[in-house]
């Protein structure tokens, strides 16, 4: 899918990321861009973007999952 054409979304620098942000948010940032990206294109129906949102909320898992893991491999 090409992200050249459709609606405007804008794609300035924003906010910085906090340096205690959760690491799946910083992680899985790409993939919350294309949420909305998606969503802006099409008229923000959400059931549209479904495979945004599932691979975002995937990356979020893999995230958590990873770092529990290594909060247990620190104990």
């Amino acid at each position: 899918m090409s992200r050249n054409t459709g609606a405007f979304v804008y794609t300035g620098s924003g906010k910085k990321q906090a340096k205690d942000a959760d690491p799946a948010q910083e992680k899985c940032k790409q993939l919350a861009c294309n949420i909305q990206w998606c969503l802006a294109k099409n008229n923000h129906k959400q059931s549209r973007c479904q495979d945004f949102v599932k691979a975002w909320k995937d990356c979020v898992q893999k995230v958590k999952s990873a770092s529990s893991v290594e909060a247990k491999e620190d104990s």
